[in-house]
């Protein structure tokens, strides 16, 4: 995530943003602040109770009600916040108790001495249940900042299972409307050797304007208006196969990354095979250099030699020196 402000008040702009946010009982004129560390050490959202009180379903206990964050781009941060004990942490459960809220307009605040950052909060609607499909998890659902005056969109997408066939459905909500809708049945791509029987949401990204859902055994899905149709980008080709990795599959979410970064999508395989030590756990960075190359019927992706191991990154100033 970036923050707005200039590069005098801000001279590094760029954090490492903790997922999980705290809420405190003190008492404060504001909803949000996120005080910036710096890397690499980690910066967390404060959470104080005024924004606690705007949305009465999402109930806290002490130290127990730590919201989630979903998502964090130039929209802002998407955040799911739930009832006590799970507190937005409950990543899996189908339509999970509890409320969406962006926070947005990130601004520093003055007089504090500090870099720090404070926002405010737009909760996004429920849907209407009798018209429109429920809530499929918070895995499913992904922040897009749009052109100003718009805003931003809150999207889901939700892939059905068929007796005949596998397909997916898009809602979403737009701040300048402040209403849900929903568009679909797309049909999906067939599933590639090694992949999963089913579709797994393990992340949304926004990227080239759009939101981009990743299964990380498969690879990504772009739903394109106004069908929709589904444009999907397969992960790097010549990946250690789900069955030769030490993690196995159902810790796939540990081991491939996708984020953006300066500006581009990059894919972090992080592979140990059968019988290797630690230390020979290899970490190989891809970025996408084209969504289809017809030379190869498929997503082209680069390394560019950007290859290491975590032997190299232990032994590393970088890593030793903050204490790690």
């Amino acid at each position: 995530m970036e923050s707005s402000s200039s590069s005098a008040e801000m001279p590094d702009p760029r954090i490492i943003l903790g997922r999980v946010a705290q809420h405190v009982a003190d008492e404060d004129p504001g909803e949000l602040s996120l005080p910036l560390a710096n890397r690499p050490h980690l910066s967390r959202l404060t959470i104080y109770p005024l924004v606690i009180r705007q949305y009465p379903t999402a109930t806290y206990y002490g130290n127990a009600g730590h919201p989630y964050i979903i998502a964090a781009n130039d929209a802002g941060l998407l955040l799911h916040v739930s009832l006590n004990p799970h507190a937005g942490l409950n990543l899996d459960q189908p339509d999970p108790e509890g409320n969406l809220v962006v926070a947005w307009d990130f601004i520093p605040v003055d007089g504090t001495g500090r870099r720090e950052l404070s926002a405010t909060t737009k909760l996004i609607a429920d849907r209407d249940v009798d018209l429109l499909s429920q809530f499929s998890g918070v895995k499913s659902v992904g922040l897009l900042p749009l052109s100003a005056p718009a805003g931003f969109v809150v999207a889901e997408l939700q892939v059905v299972e068929q007796p005949d066939r596998r397909v997916a459905n898009l809602l979403w909500f737009r701040s300048d409307e402040d209403s849900w809708n929903e568009l679909g049945p797309a049909r999906l791509p067939r599933r590639h050797p090694g992949a999963s029987e089913k579709w797994i949401p393990n992340d949304v990204i926004a990227y080239d304007k759009k939101l981009w859902w990743a299964d990380l055994t498969r690879g990504l899905l772009n739903p394109v208006d106004p069908s929709p149709h589904l444009s999907f980008v397969n992960l790097p080709a010549d990946l250690v196969a789900l069955e030769d990795r030490h993690e196995g599959p159902e810790r796939i979410d540990t081991r491939h990354i996708v984020r953006m970064s300066g500006g581009e999508l990059r894919f972090v395989d992080v592979v140990r095979k059968h019988d290797e030590p630690p230390e020979a756990t290899r970490v190989v960075v891809w970025t996408l250099e084209s969504m289809f190359d017809p030379a190869k019927g498929r997503a082209r992706w680069e390394h560019h030699q950007c290859r290491t191991t975590l032997a190299a990154i232990w032994q590393d100033a970088s890593y030793s020196g903050p204490a790690l």
